[in-house]
């Protein structure tokens, strides 16, 4: 894990240039996150060589095809263009959450597994989840690819700590002061249940962006 000072600007620059990269030595599997990520990754998308990858969500609030809360959703309104990648869609017309975190599941181990690449944006709450893996919630502790359960928030269908082993290259974004506790308490650790992030030191290549103003043993 290695913490990086930086800016969404050079953030979405440097994860550009790793994605790039990547598709120059094969086909890309790129997994994005949603809330405070959106914009980035619709900067980060701008700055790619290779429309041509592969693209789905480490997370999704169910509900109908295009709801307003949905992460997809919210990232073609930002200017995520979906037209132009593989696109990999959580929602789909299910009837259940249930239904649309087996669904996705199979689509996913698929990607995962004919792709060259997988990388992936992570962000983290306030609260400290990441992905849609809530403290103390039944996605900390899941056996499945994707889990689905019900919030205190939303409906949730989210990937689970499993995924982790198939990614190449890993970014957790997480900036602005609200984030500060909680990057500090990334360094320093704590309770999975509590801070669920914490599970994204499993992943070898991790990169941490936070403020360029903040250092995390502060």
């Amino acid at each position: 894990m290695f913490f990086l000072r930086s800016n969404p600007s050079d953030a979405a620059k440097e994860i550009a240039a790793a994605i790039n990269t990547a598709s120059q030595q094969g086909s890309v599997l790129w997994l994005l996150s949603g809330g405070s990520n959106i914009d980035l990754a619709v900067d980060i998308q701008k700055q790619l060589s290779d429309q041509k990858i592969s693209v789905g969500l480490i997370d999704e609030r169910f509900g109908a095809v295009g709801h307003s809360h949905s992460n997809w959703k919210q990232l073609i309104d930002a200017g995520f263009d979906f037209e132009s990648v593989i696109a990999i869609p959580v929602l789909q017309g299910q009837n259940t959450k249930e239904e649309a975190a087996s669904e996705y599941a199979a689509k996913l181990q698929d990607a995962l597994t004919s792709a060259n690449s997988v990388i992936t944006i992570f962000g983290m709450g306030q609260d400290g989840h990441t992905s849609g893996i809530l403290p103390n919630s039944p996605a900390v502790s899941s056996e499945d690819l994707v889990t689905a359960y019900t919030g205190p928030d939303y409906e949730r269908v989210t990937t689970t700590f499993k995924l982790f082993p198939y990614i190449n290259q890993a970014f957790l974004v997480s900036f602005g002061q609200s984030k500060r506790e909680q990057i500090i308490k990334l360094e320093t650790g704590a309770d999975i249940n509590i801070q669920p992030a914490q599970g994204l030191k499993e992943i070898p290549n991790l990169t941490v962006m936070y403020d360029a103003d903040l250092e995390p043993n502060e």
